[in-house]
């Protein structure tokens, strides 16, 4: 069983579909074989039922997600009360979550569970759905009932998956679901053997798995651990540096060696025409901030930070994944302008975003989503302070913005912010595809 959203939340992200998409397996022979005939039905249909679900499994792998829900549905036809109906019902449920059919999914995952209330994979995907939908607490009995009804190697995903959603509930309201609950010790409880067992040898490391582990290693304070967990990770080729731990990594790039932390190469003639206009920027931004237009960061990049110790980080995206926002024409007239006529639209790597840290805040570490991308911050507010009282760091180097000026660096290396000055700090973010790919 893949890991299923262990960073990406997003059921439209490539690897949450990819992983669903792998995620169908095999599993028609689980239970009810001495109930596998409704009352009236013959041996005959009751030996297609397997073969009905392996062809519909196949058809899902294949992308063909249609013809795949019609395999399930005849095998369905002649068992849908049993416990083996359980698998077809949750893969049609999966099907047509990947179809956005939303509803329908739920409604068979449900059906799934009520067939068989002991159907591990039904429990762990209900978990995983959950979790995308941030519902903390419901998620996490599912993946209590998934962990005690795995089948032998199946509890490293459920125990990675649920590790992530007890950590990542930090930067979120837990109160409602885990009050009273030490939940970063609960995740490094569940992720210890995993890591155990990698470091053993007994098991793959992939790169979503590896990615979470790091995530609560960090989070328990354990760097020896983190660190031993890095360069494993680097040994079996799950990344290329100890310190470059992005969701997508692209190996054929990687090889070619042109990957640094800092970034002085080639960068968009864009870049340079956007300098001029700085000045006028820095304004808009600060008119935006007394007018408190710019709203928390939220979504995935909630993670980063905690509100809840009195961090504060703002943002507003002029561009996302290469598409012009146009609702933020609006709010910042000025460099929507300026960033609609870039060459970088169309590009799903081009982001572009105003970001501003307020006194007091300092981020989490975290990488990048691809290796195949460079990200550059145009300085416009920066307090005077040093680099270690208002900096950045990546790959363990610190430095610090000049106003004017463009600071560019491979955000698939680990990086952190902060800003412990009394005034905020305030830079527009570009992301674009990296120049020698």
């Amino acid at each position: 069983f893949l890991i299923v959203s262990a960073f990406d939340p997003s059921p439209t992200s490539m690897a949450f579909r990819c992983a669903l998409s792998c995620f169908l397996l095999v599993l028609a022979a689980w239970g009810g074989s001495d109930e596998s005939c409704s009352e009236g039905s013959c041996a005959a249909d009751s030996d297609k039922f397997p073969l009905l679900v392996d062809e519909g499994n196949e058809l899902a792998r294949s992308g063909n997600h249609d013809a795949a829900i019609q395999k399930f549905k005849q095998a369905l036809g002649i068992d849908d009360t049993t416990k083996r109906a359980a698998n077809p019902l949750t893969n049609i449920a999966i099907c047509l979550r990947l179809l956005g059919r939303q509803d329908e999914a739920l409604q068979y995952l449900q059906k799934g569970l009520t067939v068989d209330p002991a159907s591990f994979y039904a429990h762990f995907t209900m978990g995983n759905w959950l979790a995308d939908a941030q519902a903390w607490g419901e998620a996490d009995k599912h993946y209590k009932d998934a962990l005690k009804l795995a089948p032998a190697g199946s509890d490293v995903s459920v125990r990675a998956n649920w590790a992530n959603v007890l950590q990542r509930s930090l930067h979120y309201d837990k109160e409602r679901a885990f009050a009273g609950r030490d939940v970063v010790d609960e995740a490094y409880k569940l992720i210890l053997p995993v890591f155990k067992l990698a470091k053993a040898g007994k098991i793959d490391l992939p790169i979503n798995i590896a990615g979470v582990t790091s995530v609560v290693l960090h989070k328990k304070g354990k760097a020896k651990k983190q660190k031993e967990l890095h360069r494993l990770a680097v040994k079996r080729g799950v990344w290329q540096d100890v310190s470059q731990r992005p969701k997508e990594f692209n190996w054929d790039f990687a090889r070619r060696g042109l990957s640094t932390p800092w970034w002085t190469g080639e960068t968009p003639a864009s870049l340079e025409e956007i300098t001029e206009h700085w000045k006028k920027l820095r304004e808009e931004v600060g008119a935006m901030l007394g007018a408190d237009q710019l709203a928390s960061l939220d979504g995935d990049e909630r993670e980063l930070y905690f509100s809840s110790k009195g961090d504060d980080w703002r943002g507003l995206y002029v561009v996302r994944a290469g598409k012009f926002d146009a609702k933020a024409a609006k709010i910042a007239p000025v460099a929507s302008s300026i960033f609609q006529r870039s060459s970088g639209i169309g590009d799903k790597h081009y982001y572009v975003s105003v970001s501003v840290l307020m006194p007091g805040t300092e981020s989490e570490p975290h990488c990048g989503l691809t290796n195949e991308r460079i990200t550059c911050h145009l300085a416009l507010q920066i307090p005077e302070a040093s680099a270690g009282e208002v900096g950045i760091s990546v790959a363990g180097e610190v430095r610090g913005w000049k106003e004017g000026e463009w600071l560019c660096f491979d955000d698939s290396f680990e990086h952190k912010v902060w800003n412990k000055a009394a005034e905020p700090r305030a830079v527009i973010v570009v992301n674009f595809r990296h120049p020698r790919l």
